[in-house]
């Protein structure tokens, strides 16, 4: 697990997140924020499991194999950085069911995450 990822959020709106940004950024001028914005990737596997006729265990298999993905894929775009990062993900739209749904499936990836991260 990548120890400079200072934190997850879920759940916040693109603008607030860029002020959250913009705010580490004038006051830790010294420290600057790399944020994994992992919105747009939640959003599309939404869709296509929505649009999919799954069975239970097959939407759990697919859940599961996102979030590994999706834990690789923000530790690769960690490794082209060298300071701290915030992995963040902006509102998903689509009703609340979906959006409770991304939180259960991310359960798995926040679990793993380090203490200092959660």
């Amino acid at each position: 697990m990548n120890d400079r990822i200072v934190g997850l959020i879920l759940g916040m709106n693109s603008s607030v997140l860029m002020g959250l940004v913009l705010y580490v950024s004038l006051h830790k001028p010294e420290m600057p924020l790399q944020v994994v914005d992992i919105a747009g990737v939640i959003q599309q596997e939404v869709q296509h499991v929505a649009a999919l006729k799954l069975s239970d265990s097959q939407r759990q298999q697919r859940a599961d194999q996102f979030s590994q993905a999706l834990s690789k894929s923000i530790h690769e775009a960690a490794s082209t950085f060298s300071g701290p990062i915030l992995v963040a993900a902006a509102v998903v739209q689509g009703g609340e069911d979906r959006t409770e749904w991304v939180k259960l499936r991310m359960k798995h990836w926040i679990s793993v995450l380090p203490q200092t991260a959660r």
